[in-house]
């Protein structure tokens, strides 16, 4: 039996750095990852100039990948190594 598997209040709560991470043929639209994004306070403002308004949170949507291939492009570690570098 198929149950709903609503997350929104975890994804909210979430207090440490997060990456969303997902190839632009993924299974998880790339509208539903900017759902995900929206709910950790990302995309809802300018970042300014100085970076200033960014949230601690990143969305990265690969062109060309799926969730099956991601990890092979060579954006996959220009995306990742920022940030971990960054939330260390």
């Amino acid at each position: 039996m198929r149950q709903e598997n609503d997350s929104t209040a975890d994804i909210v709560g979430l207090t440490m750095p997060v990456m969303l991470f997902y190839g632009d043929a993924d299974s998880i639209a790339p509208s539903h990852a900017a759902e995900f994004f929206d709910l950790l306070g990302g995309g809802r403002r300018d970042g300014s100039w100085d970076g200033s308004g960014m949230t601690k949170h990143r969305l990265a949507i690969l062109p060309g990948t799926t969730h099956y291939n991601i990890h092979e492009s060579p954006l996959a570690p220009m995306m990742v190594k920022p940030f971990l570098n960054e939330a260390a």
